[in-house]
């Protein structure tokens, strides 16, 4: 064993970097820092309906959007067919959960996160088009802001809701590095474990390394050069070489 992580993700989003990490040497903890929960719209399934018929594009930040979509609306894949929408998916993961679902085309960014994201539409669409992302109640607030500051008419409909798995709080253990999907994750896990403070710490993106910076007072802080399985595992081997340097 070369050393011990921590990942923070749905085990299924993180899979792959596990899979990776043991057959580098690693011992693997799984300890989910959030969990979704499918949230009821007041409107119904009319509602919902009403949203998707006057729209022109529907966005899906991440697996979990599309995971609780499908769960409250299983005949999501032949709505968005009948309606002609314009599907995005951030990030590959997103779009895997997206193609599992339906014939639709599934058009996603090569750039993995929020900011890329809203470039990718910006290219893909005029502004004059209506947009519906569906997200999570602790969603940031990047790219809408990004769309709406370009022209876009943007409804937003939360279809889950964040909460901290039972649980979450653990005894100290040695870690070389914890690795973080969000600022929802981080801020669970260092609420409810705050000896994860000194452990060094890997993000995915900035988002989630500048909430490290303002809120998390971490030991140190990773960010991948990318949000992608290769570059994390990157970060994480530059940290575990860190400490033992």
């Amino acid at each position: 064993m070369v050393g011990t992580i921590l990942l923070t993700r749905i085990p299924t989003e993180e899979a792959l970097l596990r899979s990776h990490l043991e057959r580098r040497g690693f011992d693997v903890l799984q300890w989910p820092g959030i969990e979704l929960r499918p949230c009821r719209q007041d409107d119904g399934r009319e509602g919902v309906i009403h949203s998707l018929r006057r729209n022109d594009a529907v966005v899906f930040p991440s697996p979990g959007a599309v995971r609780c979509a499908w769960e409250q609306y299983p005949d999501l894949s032949q709505l968005l067919e009948t309606y002609d929408l314009t599907v995005f998916g951030q990030g590959p993961g997103t779009a895997a959960a997206l193609r599992d679902r339906g014939r639709f085309q599934v058009s996603t960014p090569e750039r993995r996160d929020a900011v890329g994201l809203a470039a990718h539409i910006c290219d893909a669409m005029e502004s004059s088009h209506r947009i519906l992302l569906l997200g999570g109640n602790l969603a940031g607030t990047t790219l809408p802001d990004r769309l709406q500051a370009e022209g876009f008419q943007l409804e937003r409909r939360v279809i889950y809701e964040n909460s901290v798995p039972s649980g979450l709080c653990r005894e100290p253990q040695p870690l070389d590095c914890v690795v973080f999907g969000s600022p929802s994750a981080a801020r669970n896990h260092l609420e409810q474990n705050p000896w994860l403070h000194v452990v060094p710490a890997v993000t995915y993106g900035a988002t989630t390394a500048k909430w490290l910076e303002q809120h998390g007072k971490m030991s140190r802080i990773e960010m991948a050069k990318q949000p992608t399985m290769v570059a994390v595992l990157e970060a994480i081997q530059i940290v575990v070489k860190g400490a033992m340097a």
